[in-house]
């Protein structure tokens, strides 16, 4: 399993409300890379190849996941996350990547109704409202969710492998 990792342009240059991010964008790479790595060793998520992570500023949201007809995979990551939100976000999305692979997940446009169909397991969920509790509810959510219990276990191997570098910035 392939995966990049790219970040905002805005963080790298410390442009306006950015600048605090500057100094650790390259933690948060390598808590990526960890993460990344623990992920694929355990064989925890059967997630898309050549995925995308991308680290940027996002409001309002830990983490989107996004796949396209090209069959191209991206996750994007808040830079304001915190370390153990970070770790569960990864987790979550890259949840959402294996639906997408395993066809479990489904999203079509239907040009006659003029808005996007959600499928899982070849059945029509027609419910994308916009209220939280329904969306945590959607099969799919409750399934991604799953796979954040393993959080733990990699944050505390992580906090070990970078204080035997005494690199801990957590």
């Amino acid at each position: 399993m392939n995966y990049t990792i790219t970040h905002s342009t805005s963080i790298v240059n410390g442009v306006g409300n950015y600048k605090k991010y500057k100094n650790g964008i390259a933690d948060r790479v390598k808590l990526i890379h960890f993460t990344m790595n623990y992920i694929i060793k355990h064989n925890l998520i059967d997630f898309c190849d050549n995925i995308n992570i991308h680290v940027k500023p996002i409001k309002k949201f830990y983490g989107l996941y996004y796949h396209d007809i090209h069959d191209r995979a991206r996750v994007e990551l808040n830079v304001r996350n915190a370390t153990s939100t970070m770790i569960r976000t990864i987790l979550h999305e890259l949840k959402h990547s294996e639906q997408y692979k395993q066809d479990r997940l489904k999203v079509i446009y239907d040009y006659k109704r003029k808005s996007w169909i959600d499928f899982w397991e070849g059945n029509e969920v027609s419910d994308r409202s916009k209220k939280y509790e329904d969306y945590r509810n959607l099969p799919w959510e409750i399934d991604a969710r799953t796979t954040e219990k393993y959080a733990p276990q990699i944050l505390a191997e992580y906090i070990v492998e970078i204080s035997k570098n005494k690199e801990l910035v957590i």
